[in-house]
């Protein structure tokens, strides 16, 4: 079959180019946008590798995990944190909720 012939099959344009098969998975799939789906596919492909795991240096999974992740953006930490010091404070209302809770059924119990 060739090429023209399976587009026709299928119904649909081939994808021409590595760069633009790339763009439409990373479409598809993920949504991360070309440099950070980049990123990952580096990532993978240098953790699959049967080297890598050989005369393992503590240092490199590091490295490489670095060079594959992109950094975490200030600004998303600190909504990270700004969440956890909210849950910690609605625990705390909800601790308080319960107690109160508690000492007025006991109260009530003890009322004729």
């Amino acid at each position: 079959m060739t090429k023209k012939q399976l587009a026709a099959e299928l119904g649909q344009e081939l994808i021409a180019s590595p760069t633009d098969y790339r763009a439409a998975v990373d479409q598809r799939l993920f949504g991360l946008g070309r440099e950070r789906y980049e990123q990952l596919l580096t990532l993978i492909l240098t953790l699959r590798r049967p080297q890598f795991a050989k005369n393992l240096d503590p240092a490199k999974p590091s490295e490489t995990l670095a060079e594959g992740l992109r950094p975490l953006d200030d600004d998303l930490v600190a909504e990270a944190a700004r969440s956890f010091d909210d849950m910690e404070s609605v625990q705390r209302t909800l601790e308080g909720l319960t107690a109160a809770d508690d000492a007025t059924r006991a109260f009530l119990a003890g009322c004729p």
